[in-house]
């Protein structure tokens, strides 16, 4: 048998606020008997006074009042409310004799949908692939360090192993920039004055400038001698004229 369970109301927010308004008359009139204790010799009496204001506010019905009032639950069993049992009969779901092929078919989906989730590589892959970027941001700064320009850096035999290995991993996610394509939009734009040929090779040039500056460690110094920036920026100012 299932069974859910509903609760009736305990205290309710009227109840609450009765009880805090009761207790806040009786803290006001401690306070006024406290004015009246004044000097040295009724220091014992004001802290009595004191005590008892704070007592009333530990009291179990003045703090779940207060819950009340913030919409919580009371602590306190005598203003819960009494919980109803209501029972429901459990449901005969007829068992369906599962089809090989929908089955087969259902699977190659989720395994497609979990490819195309991690953008077309394994987590292994992708951990490597976020590795490669430290590695390679690491080796130019310590070649940087040694007095190489960024042109020499590049054709450090470790750092083209590194970045082979990475573009190999980013073409399969679908992250990699595609320069070549850049280059047939250029010319797609030249000759029919495509605006939006255009505009595609500047997000081309942002996200190769990104790119250098993420993974390869670049300064803005570095991206802007860089040859394959030269060039795009170029052709991007002789698509303007």
């Amino acid at each position: 048998m299932l069974s859910s369970l509903a609760r009736t109301m305990g205290m309710d927010k009227a109840q609450a606020q009765k009880i805090i308004d009761e207790t806040a008359a009786q803290i006001k009139v401690l306070e006024a008997e406290m004015e009246q204790l004044t000097g040295k010799d009724n220091k014992k009496a004001r802290n009595a006074k004191s005590r008892e204001i704070a007592d009333l506010k530990k009291t179990d019905d003045y703090v779940d009042a207060e819950r009340v009032l913030a919409g919580k639950e009371p602590m306190t069993e005598k203003w819960k409310a009494p919980v109803v049992v209501e029972e429901k009969k459990e449901e005969v779901v007829e068992e369906k004799k599962e089809d090989p092929a929908a089955k087969k078919k259902a699977e190659k989906k989720e395994k497609k949908g979990k490819a195309d989730e991690g953008g077309g590589i394994s987590a292994e892959e992708r951990k490597e692939l976020d590795k490669l970027k430290d590695d390679i941001i690491a080796r130019k700064k310590a070649l940087k360090e040694q007095g190489m320009s960024g042109g020499q850096q590049n054709k450090d035999p470790e750092i083209v192993a590194w970045v082979k290995r990475m573009n190999e991993l980013k073409e399969k996610a679908g992250e990699l920039v595609d320069l070549k394509a850049a280059k047939k939009e250029e010319k797609k734009a030249k000759k029919g004055g495509d605006v939006e040929a255009l505009n595609k090779l500047k997000e081309e040039i942002d996200a190769y400038k990104e790119r250098l500056k993420t993974e390869f460690g670049y300064t803005k110094a570095d991206i802007n001698k860089d040859e394959d920036i030269i060039a795009m920026t170029k052709r991007l100012k002789e698509m303007k004229v």
